[in-house]
């Protein structure tokens, strides 16, 4: 499963991954179930590394939350997406108020 390793890589980052797991910097999903492979003695006949039992510990780790990342949030002057944005909140709330009103009104009765 090279493909989802290489995409928590982009996610969480090598130096992050290289922390986390105390290994030796690396540069591609391979070289990174080598040494988690050595790291945790998951090692084949012959002392091979056995990188598919690396993946899946560490897809394991990332499902479990066990693997901490954080994102940066945006800059100030960037775009944001329109579920994210303040326009959805204030709308969101002038409805809400407007309904509340209609909802306190009958509370009264």
């Amino acid at each position: 499963p090279i493909k989802p390793i290489e995409l928590i890589m982009e996610h969480c980052g090598v130096d992050q991954l290289a922390e986390h797991y105390q290994i030796e910097s690396f540069t591609t999903a391979h070289q990174l179930t080598a040494l988690l492979a050595f790291r945790f003695g998951k090692l084949m006949a012959g002392g091979a590394p056995d990188t598919m039992a690396a993946a899946k510990l560490l897809l394991k780790d990332w499902s479990n939350g066990s693997v901490q990342f954080y994102i940066k949030p945006p800059q100030e002057n960037a775009v944001l997406p329109s579920h994210v944005s303040s326009e959805v909140v204030t709308t969101w709330l002038l409805s809400s108020i407007s309904t509340t009103s209609k909802w306190s009104k009958l509370k009264m009765r």
